[in-house]
């Protein structure tokens, strides 16, 4: 389903405004129907796929949804085989990657470090009050 989603997403991408929208809701919607008729997928894999598709129209940075479309295939694949398990495991390594990660020789997670309580204890440090 999430190939089918993914499909639908690229033809609403290169096809003109007006007909993208429409076409990408009428193809889900067929498909989706199709799909659970045939017995291939239950009515709860269609609202999780659907709600999964709709949330990603909510990222505005286009690189930022290629990322995360790269990141989703593998995390699937762990949770194939290992269950919640293999989720946690894979969310915790890109994790420990972005932790390692650096981007103009700052760390890339800089934004979440707390700076304030850093200043303040060199500055007592050096015998200054802060007060």
């Amino acid at each position: 389903m999430l190939f089918m989603t993914e499909a639908l997403t690229e033809a609403s991408i290169r096809l003109p405004k007006y007909i993208g929208s429409t076409a990408t809701t009428v193809g889900g919607l067929i498909l989706g129907q199709a799909a659970q008729q045939a017995g291939l997928v239950s009515s709860n894999m269609i609202i999780i796929t659907s709600a999964v598709t709709i949330s990603n129209f909510v990222i505005p940075i286009n690189t930022m949804i290629f990322s995360i479309r790269a990141l989703r295939y593998p995390l699937i694949v762990l949770s194939c085989f290992f269950g919640l398990i293999g989720v946690i495991a894979g969310l915790f390594w890109v994790s420990c990657y972005l932790a390692n990660l650096r981007s103009f020789g700052q760390p890339y997670f800089k934004l979440f470090f707390n700076e304030r309580s850093k200043s303040i204890h060199t500055d007592q440090q050096k015998g200054e009050s802060t007060v």
